[in-house]
């Protein structure tokens, strides 16, 4: 028979066997995590250089941090947790793209004239304006062309060339000291580019969406070399002269009893990365009205919906518009709300819960 010392230092002995034997456990367990934990993120840091790749390959140089991956079914996804969700293969690393040393090079004063001499120089004059034209044609004034004019670079369908309009000297009768000096008014007065060529600009940035840099690669096939700087200060300019219009067409779609309202995003050129800004579509009324902030935050919906809008809003979920005074006027889209159940199906077609919306969607009646 022991005693009582003795069978509670056998019983510590043998609680610190066990002990032992689970810390030596412990850290086994620790070591091959780590070594999971470090093989991910290699795996991801490879992943991260690879998609870094392909984005300088695709944009350029200055890009956005993306966590934009394929799922199974070859789509892009877009998941912040993708690396620690999905299982990692390595990438095969790819070294960056270098950047290019850019030089810039002096900017040429010469007329239009001297620096597109290949291109045709078509002559033409200021527009009389109606009211002078009848008192011209009353034999009251005299209208001759000008000594002075201004040269426009206008890049049709066709082949490009050089506009000359000359101003219009408008005298009375038998004077010959001009009592008038007609000039047509553009876009930017005085500046390198027809109003049609700017127009031409906007479009194919807006409506096509073909950024500067490709429309100035693909006029310098047709022998226009045009300087970023003006492409871009012509069409701040185009977007002052139709401020306006812009206003009144946001002012028609916020009359209409019910207003479409959603987000999107676009690139903004800044130093380093990109920037963001937000575009905020608004459709009522048969118009369409687009309007841009620098942020999401949610005091931003009062700045688009202003106060006396009477309508019926019809927005996803986004939390800010929930702050408008709307109350039932505010409607929330079945096109957002079926969305995450079509998600879902593309990663699970059997899903019977899925399967059940989507079906109801489908067999809902659409208004005629």
């Amino acid at each position: 028979m022991i005693s009582v010392e003795e069978s509670q230092r056998l019983v510590a002995l043998a609680v610190e066997q066990v002990m032992a034997e689970m810390q030596a456990e412990i850290a086994k367990l620790k070591q091959s995590m780590q070594e999971q934990v470090t093989s991910l993120q290699e795996a991801l840091a490879q992943a991260k250089q690879r998609i870094a790749v392909l984005h300088t390959k695709l944009f350029g140089v200055q890009t956005e941090t993306s966590q934009v991956v394929l799922t199974a079914e070859g789509q892009l996804h877009i998941d912040a947790t993708w690396g620690q969700s999905q299982s990692v293969a390595p990438a095969p690393a790819e070294p960056l793209v270098q950047p290019e040393t850019v030089v810039r090079r002096p900017r040429d004063h010469r007329g239009l004239a001297q620096r597109y001499p290949h291109l045709p120089l078509r002559e033409s004059e200021a527009a009389l304006p109606p009211d002078l034209a009848e008192q011209v044609a009353a034999g009251t004034l005299v209208v001759q062309r000008s000594s002075r004019y201004q040269d426009s670079l206008v890049v049709p369908a066709g082949k490009p060339f050089v506009r000359r309009e000359y101003e219009l000297d408008v005298l009375t009768v038998g004077s010959t000291q001009p009592l008038l000096q007609i000039v047509t008014d553009r876009i930017v007065p005085g500046g390198d580019l027809a109003d049609e060529t700017i127009h031409q600009l906007v479009e194919g940035k807006l409506l096509d969406a073909i950024p500067f840099h490709r429309q100035s690669t693909r006029l310098a096939r047709v022998g226009v070399e045009l300087p970023k700087q003006t492409m871009n200060d012509s069409v701040n300019a185009w977007g002052v002269v139709f401020a306006p219009l812009a206003q009144a067409i946001i002012a028609q779609v916020m009359a209409s009893p019910v207003v479409h309202a959603d987000a999107s995003w676009q690139r903004l050129q800044a130093e380093g990365t990109c920037d963001r800004i937000h575009l905020w579509t608004l459709v009522g009324g048969g118009q369409v009205g687009y309007r841009l902030t620098t942020d999401l935050r949610h005091e931003r919906a009062g700045e688009l919906i202003p106060a006396d809008f009477r309508g019926r809003l019809v927005t996803d979920a986004w939390p800010g518009w929930f702050k408008l005074p709307l109350g039932e006027r505010l409607s929330l889209c079945n096109a957002h709300a079926r969305r995450p159940f079509a998600d879902w199906l593309k990663r699970d077609r059997t899903n019977a819960h899925a399967l059940r919306i989507v079906s109801l969607y489908r067999s809902r009646p659409r208004p005629a």
